[in-house]
């Protein structure tokens, strides 16, 4: 279950992250923000609130690993939490847009146009990875190992397990979204309203006109992609390329800022910092 929503793109990214062991303890933890007040709560199978804590700060992205919970702050506050939202530790931080958790450590970029490997404990960055000439919009940990940044100075960039950099330059346009794993297929959003595809090697799959993107969402061989006006573009993945297949009506007038893959035919979607659920 994968899911990744540009910084840029959209108000509140990476405000929604599923957590599952072995078909066990399935569990979405999401961010809700309403008037002001960010909520971070735990849903259980049924899509009910297990356990929930209002943050004393607001905050606009997560991420979940084995054992813990981080929560990254407007302000540039970072918060690890346990899985039952226990505070453990805070520390400070240049504003985070990005932000995504492995088991043994987490990454952040934004607007220090870093990317930085942090540890749980002690909670404190361990190293640069890299950095961008302007920010870091989205990070993905990629399922088989190694990490890709995203940027608005119009380049992803993949930072491999051997310590092996790679540039992916996309000129002229932002970069605000990436998603895999589809086939060793990335899709990410720019600026110039499309949706392009490619594979680590750097080869170009295709590309689609796709206005008003802000978010991707991967399951098995489909792809949504929130568009701004309530509306879902649904894709498939046939002979090694995605091909868009309709558009589904879920929030008429309301921006889709987070999609998420759940169980049983489920999704979790974000809008205006409220969580609601669909079936597709």
């Amino acid at each position: 279950m994968l899911l990744f929503c540009g910084a840029a793109a959209a108000r509140f990214p990476n405000s929604l992250v599923s957590r599952d062991t072995a078909g066990k303890n399935s569990r979405l933890f999401a961010l809700t923000t309403i008037s002001g007040k960010t909520t971070l709560a735990v849903y259980g199978k049924e899509r009910s609130i297990l356990i929930s804590v209002v943050l004393p700060q607001r905050a606009t992205t997560l991420c979940v690993s084995k054992s813990h919970v981080v929560v990254a702050h407007t302000g540039g506050t970072l918060s690890l939490y346990s899985h039952k939202l226990v505070l453990q530790k805070k520390t400070s931080s240049v504003p985070i847009l990005a932000l995504v958790c492995s088991d043994s450590h987490f990454y952040t970029g934004g607007k220090s146009i870093k990317v930085v490997k942090w540890s749980y404990s002690p909670f404190a960055p361990v190293k640069v990875m890299g950095e961008h000439a302007s920010f870091v919009n989205n990070l993905f940990l990629h399922p088989r190992g190694g990490l890709l940044s995203v940027s608005w100075d119009h380049e992803a960039v993949w930072f491999a397990t051997d310590g092996k950099k790679t540039r992916f330059p996309f000129p002229s346009t932002p970069v605000h979204a990436v998603v895999s794993e589809v086939h060793n297929t990335l899709a990410i959003i720019t600026d110039a309203q499309r949706l392009r595809f490619f594979t680590l090697e750097g080869n170009k799959r295709n590309w689609k006109r796709s206005p008003h993107s802000r978010c991707l969402a991967t399951s098995g061989d489909t792809l949504l992609v929130g568009l701004a006006n309530g509306f879902i573009d649904r894709y498939l993945f046939k002979k090694k390329r995605f091909h868009k297949t309709d558009r589904l009506s879920v929030l008429p007038r309301s921006p889709i800022d987070a999609l998420l893959p759940l169980w049983d035919g489920w999704w979790a979607i974000s809008s205006k910092g409220t969580l609601h659920f669909k079936k597709f």
